[in-house]
């Protein structure tokens, strides 16, 4: 499996976080996990869903 997934994958650019931005993104998240969790429990998904 090992010599699969390497001819599968490449290693590309490591990126750092940068730590200004932390506390903005921290935030963000958040504002997305409050949607996220406001439309799951609104059943929006499952409304979206084509199985419904």
């Amino acid at each position: 499996a090992g010599q699969a997934v390497a001819k599968m994958t490449a290693a590309g650019k490591t990126y750092f976080p940068d730590r200004e931005n932390a506390e903005f993104y921290s935030n963000l998240f958040k504002k997305y996990n409050e949607i996220y969790i406001s439309l799951n429990k609104g059943k929006v998904f499952k409304k979206l869903s084509v199985d419904h």
